[in-house]
């Protein structure tokens, strides 16, 4: 079992996803402790967290969850994308009673929803990406002088 912080991780993304149905906090918090998932992660961002008894080692800093938040969530609309793609996603926007009125949501409108979804998950997973990397880089040299002022 995952600790407390990968759980309020999975329940922190299941929230900011909108609680959707075809997810669980459980299921995510699975994905998490995966060692693929850990992997990508660890590619990204050059570090090498590991899987121990079911829970992350060492623990996730805050930077490093939230980029493997959007790392999560870019994956999960892409999850979208290939099911509205594979016709196994119907989305309704209106059912009529009296005059017996039904529309269906076009499968391209409803893809490239998820499309800019996962486009801008994606921008955040490079801008964090990025932002750690700076942060986590170490000087390259110790010996630094201003240059003169002219």
């Amino acid at each position: 079992m995952a600790c407390a912080y990968i759980t309020d991780l999975a329940t922190l993304i299941y929230n900011n996803l909108g609680a959707p149905s075809d997810v669980s906090i459980s299921s995510i918090q699975t994905k998490l402790v995966s060692t693929g998932f850990l992997g990508r992660l660890n590619n990204s961002i050059n570090t090498s967290y590991s899987i121990v008894s079911g829970d992350i080692s060492p623990e996730l800093g805050i930077n490093e969850q939230s980029l493997y938040s959007q790392m999560y969530i870019s994956e999960y609309y892409s999850r979208k994308i290939n099911q509205i793609i594979g016709g196994t996603d119907i989305s309704w926007t209106s059912i009529g009673d009296g005059d017996s009125k039904i529309t269906r949501s076009s499968q391209t409108e409803v893809a490239k929803v998820y499309k800019d979804l996962k486009k801008q998950a994606d921008e955040e997973i490079t801008r964090l990406t990025n932002a750690y990397r700076v942060n986590a880089s170490e000087p390259s040299t110790v010996d630094y002088a201003p240059p003169p002022i002219n």
